[in-house]
């Protein structure tokens, strides 16, 4: 999402549908979440639409020439 939507509640408004499709069409039973532990905003959007942190991958992936931590979590 490019930053001139950020903070608009697009994203939260999205997930919402996100969930409700994966819940109840395609009957999953978890669905995860990955997010950037340093980006605050992330991870409310994903509370405020009930995952639960789960805990932190350390050093998961490689982005920009280093090794980043990655949050997990899960509703």
């Amino acid at each position: 999402m490019t930053p001139e939507y950020w903070q608009q509640g697009a994203m939260t408004e999205v997930l919402k549908h996100v969930l409700q499709y994966g819940f109840e069409k395609m009957r999953l039973f978890r669905i995860e979440a990955l997010y950037d532990p340093a980006i605050t905003a992330s991870k409310r959007t994903l509370q405020k639409a009930g995952f639960v942190y789960e805990g932190m991958l350390r050093k998961s992936s490689f982005e920009k020439g280093r090794f980043c931590d990655a949050a997990i979590c899960s509703i």
